[in-house]
């Protein structure tokens, strides 16, 4: 018997393989900056509660993550636990300064289905949701996109125009009543 080491090496990728494993790296990295920018999301273990955890990442949606601590990622259970416990980024975080793509695609459809519900001008509705105008176009267009409703923006102009008529006329009624 010889005591020669055997030289293992890796599988080598292929070319897509290496395309997706390069597009996951930069999503894993935008996730962790987001996390690291963004006080309102607390870096607690789910399992024991230390202040000193690590995002575990998920390669099938990249936005549903938890935090684990070294300690309980190194146990096979805990980790295990960890894996039921994701919860989706963009729910914990401040809208008010978020990316349009950062939104939820339940976000998206609610804020903008909950727009076509209002008596509210966008101005109003924006201002109520904590988001902008610019945000609310952004989200008109990505709900376009999630949904294949190209004629969304020529409803939500026409309800906004519906709720200036019905302002205007209530205007002009108590103007005509002084």
């Amino acid at each position: 018997m010889s005591n020669e080491k055997k030289i293992v090496r890796k599988k080598e990728m292929t070319w897509e393989e290496r395309v997706k494993s390069k597009q996951l790296k930069v999503t894993r990295t935008r996730i962790a900056n987001m996390v690291a920018r963004k006080p309102e999301i607390k870096k607690v273990c789910c399992i024991c509660g230390s202040t000193d955890a690590q995002i575990l990442h998920n390669k099938v949606n990249p936005y549903i993550i938890t935090f684990i601590c070294k300690d309980c990622r190194n146990d096979e259970e805990k980790l295990n636990l960890a894996e039921k416990k994701r919860f989706d980024i963009r729910s914990q975080m401040n809208k008010s300064k978020l990316s349009v793509k950062n939104f939820t695609d339940v976000d998206v459809k609610q804020i903008v289905d909950e727009y076509l519900n209002s008596l509210s001008s966008i101005g109003a509705y924006c201002e109520e949701k904590g988001i902008s105008r610019h945000q609310f176009n952004g989200i008109v267009k990505r709900y376009a996109e999630l949904f294949n409703i190209p004629t969304i923006k020529k409803t939500i102009d026409a309800h906004t125009n519906k709720i200036n008529r019905v302002k205007l006329s209530e205007c002009a009624n108590e103007r005509n009543n002084f």
